[in-house]
C-alpha cells in the first residue's frame, strides 16, 4: 500500500513499525486518500504507543485507545474501505478505540471475531455487517442500537454460515422471531445472552440448535417452561443460568442433561434435598451454586461427582464433618467457600486435596492454626482471604512454601509486617491486594520492593507524599503494574 500524502515523523514512525496489531493510520493515508487525520489525532496516538512500548519494552504492542470519533466516522462513511484495509493489513487482536472494537483474522485471512461492545451506532444501511461472511464470533453485548436496527443486524447475523459464538446483549429489543433465526446458523456453539435480556418466554425454537454447547442465560426471566424448553438442547455442555426464577420441578429437568460438563447457578436456594438431582450428574466438571442453605448432608450427596474440577458453594454451613467428606474431591483444582462455616480443624481436610490450584476461603472465621495447615499445597496460585477478621500479624509464616502463588487477596485480612515478608519472597506473585490493613506498616511493604512480576498492586497510602519514593522503586522493579489506592 502506498501513502501519497506527506505525514509528520510521527506517523511515519507508527506506519514503519513491524506487526504491530492496532488501529493504525495505514486506513487514512491510503493510497484512496479518503480521509485527513487532524495533527491533535496524531499527537494523542503517538504519545500513547511511546508509553507503551515504554513500560512493555519486550512485548509486542497490541492495541492502542483511538479517538472515538475518529473510528465513528470510518465505521460510518467508509465500511467498504475499513473492511478491505482490516483484511489487507492486520493478523489477530488488533482494534480497538475508546469504546472498544476488536477483531482476528482466520487462516483464510477473512475476519473471523468481531467485537464491538459499547460502541456507537454505525452506518444507516448496515452495509459492513454484510461483508463479515466469514465471521465465526460476533460480540455485541450492550450493543443495542433500536428494535428496528437490532431486527436488521440480526437479518445479517442469520446468513453468516459459520458463526459458532454469539455474545448478544440487547435488553429490549430481543424477538421471538430473532431467537428461532439463530437455529439458521447450523454450527452455533455458543450463546452468551446480557443480564436481564428477557428471553425466558422465547426459548421455544431451543430444540433447534443442534450443535449449541454453552449458553448462558444470567438473570434472563428464564422459568420452569422456559427451562422445559433449555433441556431439549442435548448437545449442551455448559449452561450458565444463575438468577433466574424457575422451582423444584424445573431443576430436575436437568438432570436429562448427559453431556453437561459445567453448571453455574447462583441464585438458586439449594438445600440437602434439592442436590440429589445435581448428585445423579457424573460428567459434570465445574459446579457453582450458593450453599447457603447446604449442609454436610447435603455435601454427602455430593460424594458421587469425583470427577469435579471446579466446586463453589459459598456460604455452606459445612463444619469439621462437611469440609471432612470434601476429602472426596480429589480432582478438583478450584474450590470456593467464601462467606461457609469452616473450623480450624476441618482445613485439615482441605490440605489433602493436593491438585488445588486456586482456594477461596474469604470472609470465612479461619484463624492463623486453620490456615497453617494448607501450607503444604505446593500446586496452590491463586488464594483469596480478604475479610478474614480473625487472622493476626504472623499468620502467613506457614505459608512460605507456597512458592507458585501468582493472586494473592488479603483485603482485611488482619495481617502485619511479619506477612509482608513472607509475601516478599512469592517470586511469581502478578496480583496483590492488601488494602485496609492498618497493621502494616511502610517498613512492611518495603519487602514488595523484592517482586519482579507484579502487574495488580492495591495497597493502602499509594498517593500518600510519604510513601512517593516507595512507590516509584515498585514501578520500576515492575514496569507496567498497576498501583491502586484505597
Amino acid at each position: 500500500m502506498s501513502y501519497k500524502t506527506k505525514t509528520d515523523v510521527a506517523i511515519a514512525d507508527l506506519l514503519s513499525m513491524k506487526k504491530i496489531l492496532l488501529f493504525s493510520l495505514a486506513l487514512i493515508f491510503s493510497s484512496t486518500n479518503a480521509f485527513a487525520l487532524h495533527p491533535e489525532d496524531a499527537k494523542v496516538i503517538q504519545e500513547q504507543m511511546d508509553f507503551v512500548k515504554k513500560v512493555n519494552p519486550r512485548e509486542q504492542v497490541r492495541w492502542i485507545e483511538m479517538p472515538e470519533s475518529l473510528i465513528s466516522s470510518i465505521f460510518s462513511e467508509y465500511p467498504n474501505t475499513f473492511y478491505n484495509w482490516l483484511e489487507t493489513n492486520f493478523g489477530r487482536n488488533g482494534l480497538s478505540g475508546s469504546r472498544p472494537i476488536f477483531y482476528s483474522l482466520n487462516v483464510r485471512g477473512r475476519i473471523s471475531e468481531l467485537n464491538l461492545t459499547y460502541s456507537r451506532k454505525l452506518n444507516a444501511e448496515y452495509e459492513i455487517y454484510k461483508k463479515f461472511s466469514e465471521l465465526e464470533a460476533l460480540d455485541l453485548r450492550t450493543f443495542s442500537q433500536g428494535a428496528d436496527e437490532d431486527a436488521i443486524i440480526f437479518q445479517h447475523i442469520c446468513s453468516y454460515p459459520r458463526l459458532k459464538i454469539l455474545r448478544w446483549g440487547s435488553e429490549e429489543h430481543t424477538t421471538l422471531k430473532m431467537v428461532e433465526s439463530l437455529s439458521h446458523c447450523p454450527l452455533l456453539e455458543k450463546l452468551e445472552l446480557g443480564v436481564r435480556t428477557r428471553i425466558g418466554p422465547l426459548t421455544a425454537p431451543f430444540k433447534n440448535f443442534a450443535r449449541l454447547k454453552s449458553f448462558s442465560c444470567g438473570s434472563c426471566s428464564i422459568d420452569d417452561k422456559a427451562v422445559a424448553n433449555i433441556v431439549q438442547v442435548r448437545t449442551l455442555e455448559e449452561l450458565e443460568i444463575s438468577g433466574n426464577d424457575f422451582g423444584p420441578d424445573a431443576l430436575r429437568l436437568f438432570a436429562g442433561l448427559k453431556n453437561l460438563k459445567r453448571l453455574y447457578m447462583y441464585g438458586y436456594p439449594f438445600d440437602d434435598d434439592d442436590v440429589s438431582v445435581l448428585a445423579g450428574m457424573k460428567q459434570l466438571e465445574e459446579l457453582r451454586f450458593s450453599g447457603r442453605h447446604l449442609t454436610y448432608r447435603g455435601i454427602e450427596k455430593l460424594r458421587s461427582l469425583s470427577g469435579l474440577r471446579r466446586l463453589e458453594i459459598p456460604g455452606a454451613r459445612l463444619g469439621t464433618l462437611g469440609m471432612q467428606i470434601l476429602e472426596a474431591f480429589v480432582q478438583t483444582e478450584i474450590l470456593t467457600l467464601d462467606e461457609s462455616e469452616i473450623t480450624n480443624e476441618g482445613m485439615a481436610s482441605i490440605a489433602k486435596l493436593k491438585n488445588l490450584k486456586e482456594l477461596s476461603l474469604s470472609r470465612t472465621k479461619i484463624e492463623a492454626p486453620g490456615l497453617a495447615q494448607i501450607g503444604t499445597l505446593s500446586n496452590l496460585e491463586v488464594l483469596r482471604l480478604n475479610g478474614t477478621l480473625r487472622l493476626e500479624p504472623g499468620s502467613l509464616l506457614p505459608l512460605a512454601n507456597l512458592r507458585n502463588l501468582r493472586e494473592l487477596f488479603l483485603t482485611n485480612a488482619g495481617v502485619g509486617d511479619q506477612d509482608m515478608e513472607i509475601i516478599g519472597n512469592f517470586a511469581k506473585l502478578e496480583i496483590l491486594f492488601i488494602n485496609l490493613n492498618d497493621r502494616i506498616t511502610l517498613d512492611g511493604y518495603r519487602h514488595l520492593l523484592n517482586l519482579r512480576n507484579l502487574k495488580d498492586l492495591l495497597i493502602k497510602g499509594a498517593y500518600d507524599p510519604a510513601n512517593r519514593e516507595f512507590i516509584e522503586q515498585l514501578k520500576k522493579n515492575n514496569p507496567g503494574c498497576k498501583i491502586s489506592n484505597a
